[in-house]
């Protein structure tokens, strides 16, 4: 399966960015609420985790899981950084 390099480059050169980024929202909840149903409750985290990075990858998005990121306090201090 190709995978559609282009969309987040897409997403940053579009004026209008929100319709885009609306439409990705809608994609990962419906694949996410598509994954509940199929699995159903009571797994870790983790699976539920790698099945939506499955199948987003399957339709071409780009996905990086847990991707890290710093947090910041109002003052622009570093508080430290989420994983």
């Amino acid at each position: 399966m190709e995978r559609d390099n282009g969309l987040i480059e897409k997403l940053l050169r579009t004026d209008d960015q929100s319709e885009d980024i609306n439409k990705l929202c809608d994609i990962v909840r419906e694949t996410s609420f598509q994954i509940h149903k199929f699995l159903r409750s009571g797994h870790l985290e983790k699976i539920y985790e790698n099945a939506l990075t499955h199948r987003l990858t399957k339709m071409g998005i780009p996905v990086i899981q847990q991707h890290e990121l710093g947090v910041f306090d109002e003052d622009g201090t570093s508080l430290g950084r989420l994983c």
